[in-house]
């Protein structure tokens, strides 16, 4: 089983981008699993002054040194801003409802949330079907997460490919296409997203005063090629210098680029040439993992996670979406030993699938959410993971 070396911890960002036209710096060695890195960037990276744009006050982050775990504690709320009746289309209520989310999550002691700019259909008012909207909605989570500190990830759109199981005739399964051959992942499409919603929200976040070095972007969420891992690898590199590009255009000379993947997304076992030409376009990686039940270090799920740990390299590496699998006994018990042992594999942060999101509220929630796991909160102060 790889192990991985922990790394420093601290509030500061080190900037591991590349300059305009130069290519990202490759890990520091060509073997998967056999290079140390540090996870020290982990989640709740980048808090900076508050800014007033808003009339909720922010939260005085809590200082990393003070907490007693080397692992930091982040969370998914890919609708931020719904509320009992969806999202908001009038900009005030908007930015009050935002606001109000990231308050509740730092209140809880978590600093560090992923959402979404495109995806999920909201009480009628649906992101993907109206690009002006969404572009407001980001540019207000932008300028509330600078005031307030958080550490935000803009997914820019869902990337998973199709799940179940397809036949033919005669009852031979077919695989499911790979993202890259879906309409939905097309370079036309990719860059009409980024044209209408990512740069123009960005450029306005910026013209208003955030401060967005607290800011990190994703190609988008759980994108995946295992039948043709190379065409994959090569689709997902052209998507992340389109995203690279964008956000330059916005005014953003240098930004953080993650991608946010499944343990299998070039394969099982995962591909060494597509993870290292994956790991060379993007700035840090994050890998998802769901518990199929009690701590098992050799699940074959778990060990491809750490095997995209090594071939990070000495890049940024977290564990992007993290819950139980639907049934699992004792789910906050089995969470709370899985993430013991993520910490012992010198794994630095961990998001938590919909943890912390309001109960009432309206929007995503399914089978594997924890919007309801308030036992789970208790146990991770009890053992210092929060505040």
């Amino acid at each position: 089983m790889t192990k991985i070396q922990p790394g420093l911890r601290g509030p500061q960002l080190v900037q591991s981008s590349p300059s305009r036209g130069t290519a990202p710096t490759s890990p520091q060695s060509a073997g998967v699993g056999q290079t140390e890195y540090s996870t020290g960037k982990g989640l709740a990276l980048r808090r900076r002054a508050a800014v007033e744009l808003s009339g909720v006050p922010p939260v005085a982050a809590r200082p990393l040194q003070q907490q007693a775990r080397s692992l930091e504690i982040g969370t998914n709320y890919t609708d931020i801003g719904t509320d009992t009746y969806g999202l908001s289309t009038d900009p005030v209520e908007l930015r009050r409802e935002i606001a109000e989310d990231l308050q509740h999550l730092a209140s809880m002691g978590i600093t560090d949330v992923r959402v979404w700019a495109m995806g999920y259909l909201d009480s009628g008012q649906g992101l993907a079907g109206n690009p002006d909207f969404a572009r407001m909605r980001l540019q207000l989570i932008l300028e509330e997460a600078s005031r307030l500190g958080m550490h935000v990830t803009v997914d820019v759109m869902d990337l998973q490919r199709p799940t179940g199981t397809l036949h033919d005739e005669a009852g031979n399964v077919i695989p499911q296409p790979d993202t890259q051959a879906l309409d939905s992942a097309s370079a036309e499409h990719y860059r009409a997203v980024l044209e209408s919603v990512v740069t123009p929200a960005v450029r306005a976040a910026r013209e208003a005063g955030a401060n967005l070095s607290n800011i990190t972007f994703s190609v988008g969420n759980e994108p995946a090629g295992p039948n043709d891992p190379g065409a994959f690898a090569d689709w997902f590199v052209a998507r992340a210098g389109d995203l690279r590009g964008a956000l330059r255009a916005a005014g953003l000379s240098q930004p953080t680029i993650v991608a946010e993947l499944i343990p299998f997304s070039v394969g099982d076992p995962p591909d060494a040439a597509a993870m290292a030409e994956i790991v060379r376009a993007v700035d840090a990686v994050s890998v998802h993992f769901y518990a199929p039940g009690p701590v098992d270090p050799d699940n074959p799920e778990y060990s491809a996670l750490l095997q995209w740990a090594g071939a990070a390299g000495r890049k940024p590496f977290t564990v992007g979406e993290f819950g139980a699998m639907p049934g699992v006994a004792d789910r906050d018990n089995v969470l709370m030993g899985w993430l013991r042992q993520m910490e012992t594999d010198g794994i630095g942060g961990v998001r938590l699938w919909q943890f912390g999101k309001n109960e009432n509220t309206a929007g995503h929630t399914d089978d594997r959410s924890l919007q309801d796991a308030g036992g789970l909160h208790e146990l991770l102060r009890q053992e210092q993971f929060l505040p």
